[in-house]
């Protein structure tokens, strides 16, 4: 009545579903990071093998339209950078950049945000 199961094939096949279980699990929290962003949430934006840090600092309460970063004062070479990595003291507090809701939304859409930590 049953058959024995090829327990490589198996094995094989529970990781892939656990691989995809926990792939899914990321995406949607980024997913709902990206649609609720909060001040304090860190952006990691990728450009070619380099990762660039930025942090909300200040949100248009009103519109929402527009979202106020400081970068992170270094980049990042060949991997996305723990969260653990980010030390308060390195973030560029002279310079703040503005960005339309639009672009933000667009960089996401188009993969260069490929992670939001939040507090």
């Amino acid at each position: 009545m049953f058959r024995r199961i090829n327990f490589p094939i198996f094995v094989s096949l529970c990781i892939v579903v656990v691989i995809a279980v926990l792939w899914w699990r990321n995406n949607s929290r980024l997913d709902d990071y990206f649609a609720h962003p909060k001040k304090g949430d860190i952006y990691i934006l990728q450009s070619g093998d380099t990762f660039q840090p930025i942090k909300i600092v200040g949100i248009d309460d009103v519109k929402m339209d527009e979202i106020s970063f400081v970068q992170y004062i270094f980049t990042f070479g060949e991997a996305v950078p723990d969260r653990e990595q980010l030390l308060d003291a390195e973030w560029n507090q002279n310079f703040t950049a503005i960005y339309k809701r639009q672009e933000i939304d667009r960089l996401y859409s188009e993969g260069k945000i490929v992670e939001i930590y939040r507090d």
